[in-house]
């Protein structure tokens, strides 16, 4: 597989402080909140923030939600390479009163190019939202965010223009005080609810609780409760889905008198419901055991998980995981070398179609550094068979290498705060059954990062 780009601008960031004042061009990751923005762009930032002032802080952003900097100067692909949405966001926080904090937040996407009629492309989307931080006491923090978002003016491409309005709510307590720390949660957001920049499932309501409670030094429990629906204005024919997903876990330490021993046991229920019938139900138990024998470090686990599809579905499907990985660190001179070696299992047993699937994957890799010279590198290799009753069976060859070097006398003549060159390859080889599925892809990067 080839790029056809042979040189890529993979970070670009300039930054400007102040006692007071932050100005970031180039790469930014401004979050706002979460229902208006947290992502990243490419453009610019502003924040102000005075410690000890009753004025408020201000947080601003402008910039274009593009993947790559190629696509911000057109550069290879053409201008049209990919979609272009671009993002404006402002936020203003303020103590109103002792430990209560709030925040007036509001984005603005505009989407312009789109590709093709049957990209998923809006015009003009709008979130506002506020939210707020309380702490009453010690130990206890509610957190709440109210968002409405406005959608409108889809592309000229669009064959259904939209027009729609939507709102978000949640609230988060949290009470964290030893031996325990307990987390209650709600959320509602309605069907047509929509941000491009932030993060949401629109037609949910969910209700979540979890409870980690520290029994002794060496024990620890975890319970969480998950209970969420959508079809939240009766709009799906189909009914309501009623999704619960309670699961329980304890983990030990020092197992057994050994130090170095820690074992972590699970159980989950995956259960799903549509008009008083059950569409799917799965029992989840897993186990992971870490330890140290000698020199060399273990990590062992493993899944059970039986699940069966639909009310009427006669039979269930069983399917175990396991994996274990053995590593060791030790030192030769100025090498630091890490050697690993890792064995997973995969077994699929589908009581109603009567098959069988297993598959095997083998790796190994190293880690070698040297800390004096600034330089890492890791490489490893493996192969993956997928062995399959019915359908194709595949095998999977596997490579990647990485080597980086932080060369600090060349960085401090160049006058940079800092100077990385790396070097990457992976390659990726598949074959089928069928022989006419094979494929192979291979990618090679030689880069350079700079701060200054």
């Amino acid at each position: 597989m080839n790029d056809l780009k042979k040189a890529s601008i993979t970070n670009l960031n300039f930054k400007v402080k102040s006692k007071d004042h932050l100005l970031n061009a180039g790469d930014t990751l401004q979050e706002i909140s979460q229902y208006t923005l947290n992502t990243g762009l490419k453009g610019l930032s502003y924040n102000f923030a005075r410690e000890g002032s009753s004025l408020p802080e201000i947080s601003l952003v402008y910039g274009i939600a593009y993947p790559r900097w190629d696509n911000v100067f057109g550069v290879g692909y053409g201008t049209n390479y990919a979609l272009e949405r671009k993002v404006w966001g402002a936020k203003i926080r303020k103590e109103v009163v002792e430990n209560l904090q709030v925040a007036l937040n509001a984005t603005g996407t505009l989407d312009r190019n789109q590709l093709t009629p049957a990209d998923q492309a809006y015009g003009h989307t709008y979130v506002y939202s506020t939210d707020l931080e309380y702490k009453p006491i010690p130990g206890l923090t509610i957190i709440s965010e109210t968002a409405f978002s406005r959608t409108f003016n889809a592309l000229a491409a669009e064959a259904n223009p939209i027009n729609s309005s939507g709102y978000a709510q949640r609230i988060q307590a949290t009470g964290d005080k030893d031996p325990s720390k307990v987390v209650l949660e709600y959320e509602r957001v309605s069907p047509l609810f929509l941000t491009l920049v932030g993060s949401a499932s629109p037609d949910r309501e969910k209700v979540k609780a979890t409870w980690a409670y520290k029994a002794t030094d060496k024990v620890t429990t975890n319970m969480t409760l998950l209970w969420f629906h959508d079809n939240l204005e009766g709009q799906k024919t189909a009914g309501t889905t009623y999704y619960f997903l309670p699961d329980i876990g304890v983990t030990v330490t020092e197992l057994l008198g050994r130090k170095t021993a820690a074992l972590s046991l699970g159980y989950k229920i995956d259960y799903n419901e549509r008009m008083n019938a059950m569409v799917k139900h799965d029992n989840i138990f897993t186990a992971n055991y870490k330890d140290k024998f000698y020199f060399i470090d273990s990590d062992t686990n493993f899944a059970y998980n039986a699940f069966k599809a639909g009310a009427d579905s006669p039979g269930r499907t069983n399917e175990i995981t396991a994996n274990t990985l053995l590593g060791s660190t030790f030192t030769v001179q100025l090498f630091e070398i890490s050697p690993v070696a890792q064995l997973g299992v995969f077994n699929s047993k589908n009581e109603l179609a009567g098959t069988e699937d297993r598959t095997y994957e083998t790796s190994a890799g190293v880690g070698i550094n040297i800390p004096t010279m600034k330089i890492t590198s890791n490489f490893k290799g493996g192969k993956n068979r997928m062995l399959k009753e019915v359908g194709d069976s595949s095998s999977k060859s596997f490579a990647t290498a990485s080597i980086n070097w932080k060369p600090e006398a060349l960085a401090k003549s160049a006058q940079l705060e800092e100077l990385m060159i790396y070097v990457k390859y992976s390659y990726n080889g598949m074959s089928f059954t069928t022989s006419g599925k094979n494929f192979r892809e291979d990618s090679s990067t030689i880069g350079l990062n700079f701060q200054f």
